[in-house]
């Protein structure tokens, strides 16, 4: 799903984050990985992202970075991953 907002299918990235936002409110359960699956997309140099897809342009950090912040506007990371979400959002939002 997160590739489909990322990169793949831009057109149909409303679908792809709604799909998202209603997972994390019907399963709190999942929220965490949500966030995990956001802050993997949105680290610099993922070498994983980076070798299937190249370095990622300014478009697509971009969507990255508006991911994460409509998740975090429909829910917060559970309490022990809250603290980890936030020193990562501090470190990695200078670009």
């Amino acid at each position: 799903h997160f590739l489909l907002y990322f990169e793949i299918f831009p057109k149909g990235a409303g679908t792809v984050v709604q799909d998202l936002i209603s997972l994390g409110l019907k399963y709190p359960a999942l929220r965490d990985e949500i966030y995990v699956q956001i802050c993997k997309q949105t680290t610099p140099n993922n070498t994983e992202t980076t070798a299937k897809y190249g370095v990622l342009d300014i478009e697509t950090k971009t969507r990255n970075w508006e991911l994460m912040t409509v998740v975090a506007s429909c829910f917060a990371p559970g309490e022990d991953l809250y603290p980890y979400i936030e020193n990562y959002i501090k470190e990695n939002t200078y670009d």
